[in-house]
């Protein structure tokens, strides 16, 4: 034999005739191709002699089989290339989570990343892996292929990131390969710190649900607004983060002075302190929640809180509300003051829309009045209306509004959070007179009506008197 094609060929080297490298393999092996030993059967039947089929002759004379098979191997590997590159690359592949399969994973935080490695070399290679050094990250070998890559053929593995605190982490895995150089795979993770945002909802949607409308509220302090002294202040909150590896635990200024824990708050689930409440106490991830105040006095009170979390990040958070008493400034009433006289039948003939209804802090309502039914009466009548404001605290109320109540009632109040302890469960409110709104209204009729309307009497006097006679 003068051809001695070494199995695996040499770097940068091509390989076009593959008959040598057959002719080396098939020589020894036992038994021989399908087609040889049919040959050798037939000469065996005719002569009875044991004749050695030359495994040239056999690809001399199917040469063209050759050939064909040869094609049929460029084009499936033509479609190998194309399903490969329409594959995701290997530093695209998403990130993922614990399967189904694997809850522990899940609850332990722990996320996983794929990598591929392509053999693009057209000769066979065998790996070797130097792990990363830090214990967070772990190395995982995917499928039975073992440690040896074929041409065109993938290694996929699987790193592991368990953290266990808020620090960025820089590693590398290295590959080495029976030829050529060494790869470094450089790995950059890290655990996002816990964000908190606490989600306060505007005035313009108090009364609603959460909407666009509301604020982010990023500052440490968070101001409940001011409300008649012996109101509650209710402002709904959301605590809101988007990791929920994270656990979030507030305490009051004095608890965390005196290193001491609020066990009633762990099992209630309200913090209180002073006048204030808010609830929870205890959370993890996102979770709605409620400020409230209830303050026994006018003016202005503050709480101060620490919110601190499971990554020993602390942040402060104060509580502001102010309570005020009742004054006549607080509704403002815009229409045209005139001293005149009224009408009662005028009155009952108005209507007024809305005649219930409830104005935010700081805004206006519309009021229509309007007179369906003017009366048979021609000429200027007026009416007065009174604006009653409704369910006012009475202690908001000084001596000087005594003459202005109209009625007084006692509620049942919802339960305040944390505050029930304190016994206020009812509380008395008043409806006063804030105002008076005087209207005039002039009912006519027009000249072709008049005129009509005259001339249908005179025919009617005519009538009768004719009928007299």
């Amino acid at each position: 034999m003068t051809h001695y094609v070494p199995l695996i060929p040499e770097e940068k080297a091509t390989c076009n005739d593959v008959r040598p490298l057959l002719r080396e393999v098939f020589r020894g092996l036992h038994p021989q191709p399908v087609l040889a030993e049919q040959l050798q059967c037939e000469q065996n039947l005719n002569d009875n002699k044991v004749v050695n089929v030359q495994v040239d002759q056999w690809i001399q004379q199917h040469e063209l089989e050759s050939e064909e098979m040869k094609n049929r191997e460029e084009q499936l590997q033509r479609e190998y290339a194309k399903r490969l590159a329409l594959e995701s690359p290997t530093d695209e592949l998403p990130s993922e989570v614990a399967s189904c399969d694997s809850e522990w994973k899940e609850r332990l935080g722990i996320i996983r990343k794929r990598l591929r490695l392509v053999n693009i070399s057209k000769c066979e290679v065998r790996l070797a892996f130097q792990p990363p050094s830090r214990s967070e990250l772990q190395l995982e070998l995917l499928g039975n292929r073992g440690m040896t890559v074929t041409s065109g053929s993938t290694l996929k593995l699987r790193v592991h990131f368990k953290p266990r605190d808020v620090r960025a982490i820089n590693d590398e895995l290295l590959v080495r390969v029976s030829l050529g150089s060494a790869v470094s795979v450089p790995i950059t993770c890290y655990m996002q710190p816990p964000m908190l945002d606490v989600i306060v909802p505007s005035a313009h949607t108090l009364f609603s649900a959460w909407g666009p409308a509301a604020v982010v509220h990023s500052a440490d302090a968070l101001d409940l607004g001011a409300r008649l002294l012996g109101d509650v202040h209710r402002v709904p909150l959301q605590m809101h983060c988007n990791v929920d590896h994270a656990c979030f635990y507030v305490m009051s200024e004095e608890a965390w002075c005196s290193f001491t824990v609020d066990e009633v708050a762990i099992r209630t689930g309200v913090v209180v302190v002073g006048a204030f409440s808010i609830r929870p106490a205890l959370w993890c991830g996102t979770r709605d929640g409620l400020a409230v105040c209830r303050a026994p006095s006018a003016g202005l009170r503050t709480a101060a809180l620490r919110i601190l979390s499971s990554t020993a990040i602390l942040r402060p958070l104060n509580l502001v509300a102010d309570a005020i008493t009742f004054s006549s400034e607080h509704v403002s009433l815009q229409n045209q003051q005139r001293s005149i006289d009224t009408d009662t039948e005028a009155t009952n003939a108005i209507r007024v829309e809305p005649l219930r209804g409830d104005v935010a802090p700081r805004s206006s309502i519309a009021v229509h009045v309007c007179v369906p039914q003017a009366g048979a009466r021609c000429g200027t009548r007026r009416a007065v209306l009174m604006l009653i404001l409704t369910n006012v605290p009475r202690e908001s109320l000084s001596p000087e509004y005594e003459d202005m109540i109209i009625s007084t009632e006692t509620i049942e109040e919802d339960e305040l959070p944390g505050l029930s302890r304190t016994g206020v469960g009812k509380r008395r409110v008043a409806s006063i007179v804030h105002g008076h709104v005087r209207i005039g209204l002039e009912p006519h009729r027009d000249a072709a009506a008049a005129e009509l309307v005259r001339r249908a009497v005179a025919r009617r006097r005519v009538l009768c008197t004719a009928a007299a006679l």
